[in-house]
């Protein structure tokens, strides 16, 4: 499906051993930059954030992150958007305020609340 452009997939594995998987960062971006290489519509909006940004010379935050991802999840008229979590254990539980693992729960509930109807997303631990 996502070959014949009739669905986007982003995948990621969180990975304890991968400072890069196992935070909030790592997997919105990730997600971000699959989903938007088969879309033209999410490339666009994308290119936009990325030179609001100057051209990736300046990190965005968490927040803006997630709200690239938002406004690419609600862009009308897209094929269904597929999102799979693998190894969401692989997250540091840690001590903190808050913690790594949690902030990605809470995006995960934010993602949820979104009620996007062309959005699935499937995670495991």
């Amino acid at each position: 499906m996502q070959k014949q452009g009739l669905a986007s997939l982003g995948f990621f594995y969180c990975d304890f051993c991968d400072v890069n998987k196992k935070n909030l960062c790592g997997l919105v971006s990730s997600i971000l930059l699959q989903l938007c290489d088969h879309s033209d519509s999410y490339s666009t909006i994308f290119s936009k954030f990325y030179s609001a940004h100057s051209d990736g010379s300046q990190e965005p935050s968490d927040a803006e992150l997630i709200g690239c991802l938002e406004d690419i999840l609600r862009h009308p008229g897209q094929a269904p958007a597929y999102i799979i979590i693998d190894g969401l254990d692989e997250c540091p539980d840690t001590f903190g305020m808050p913690s790594p693992h949690e902030k990605v729960l809470v995006f995960l509930e934010r993602l949820v609340h979104l009620h996007i109807l062309n959005l699935h997303i499937c995670i495991t631990s």
